[in-house]
């Protein structure tokens, strides 16, 4: 039964059961029958109804649906058609390139030996190049520490390196100890020394002529050592400082007077540098 059919069915049955109700003349059972009998009848219009806006609904999205799919696919067509007509042009590009490549080909084949060979002489004239910069650093960071160094202590250059002399006041008369103004030259220096990582430094400890060898030799092996470990607990990599004892060998100044042997009194750091 269709909605219009169910529609008149239900006014029908209305009817009827009003009229009954108007005349008094029906038992309740049929009256409470054909009531119920109305309910059910438009529970199931109002089914109907229900059931046909959802179909309404569902081929209302089934329309857009395709609708959408006709535009993606004509979206689609239309990109295909216009990446088919870039990709032509591409081939007649790449076609014209391939042309002029080739004609190149022979041209570059030519100057590639003559490139080569310009090649290596850039890279002579580079490594050439790179050894007078490294040669100017190394110059250049031995020249900046020595001044720095100049500083803080005497210093000299010789056939050894740069030699940094510091002097017997740095310990007590026949001791080992640093002084705490020793330490605190030392700890300059040894910024110094850290900034360059090339930096190699020997510490000769030296002596006056007063005692006797033997004591002179191991009082300047201690000296020295004592100026090695202060350098290295100030961060100066270990493996880049050596220590030794001079003894009495090796005076700059007279030891028969007291302001040379004070002079004779010291401590000497020997540094080169590496490129």
């Amino acid at each position: 039964m269709n909605e219009q059919a169910m529609t008149t069915e239900i006014d029908r049955l209305r009817n009827e059961l009003q009229a009954s109700q108007a005349q008094g003349t029906t038992n309740a059972q049929v009256l409470a029958d054909r009531q119920a009998d109305l309910i059910a009848r438009q529970q199931e219009l109002d089914q109907l109804r229900k059931e046909r806006e959802a179909d309404i609904v569902a081929r209302n999205a089934v329309e857009q649906q395709h609708q959408n799919a006709i535009t993606e696919l004509t979206n689609k067509r239309q990109a295909a058609e216009a990446q088919a007509q870039q990709l032509q042009q591409q081939v007649v590009a790449a076609e014209a390139a391939a042309q002029k490549a080739s004609e190149a080909a022979q041209q570059a084949q030519t100057q590639a030996t003559q490139a080569q060979q310009q090649q290596q002489a850039t890279q002579a004239e580079l490594e050439k190049t790179r050894q007078e910069l490294a040669a100017r650093d190394a110059e250049t960071r031995r020249l900046r520490m020595q001044n720095e160094l100049a500083r803080l202590a005497a210093t000299k250059t010789s056939d050894r390196g740069l030699i940094v002399t510091l002097p017997g006041i740095f310990f007590d008369t026949g001791k080992t100890s640093l002084k705490a103004g020793a330490k605190s030259t030392l700890t300059k220096i040894a910024d110094q020394l850290k900034s360059d990582a090339s930096v190699r430094i020997s510490v000769e400890g030296h002596t006056d002529s007063v005692g006797s060898e033997d004591s002179n030799m191991k009082l300047s092996e201690q000296r020295s050592n004592a100026v090695r470990d202060f350098l290295v607990n100030a961060g100066v990599p270990a493996d880049h400082i050596t220590a030794s004892g001079k003894g009495e060998a090796e005076p700059v100044a007279t030891n028969k007077t007291a302001a040379g042997r004070q002079q004779n009194r010291r401590v000497e750091l020997v540094i080169t540098t590496g490129t």
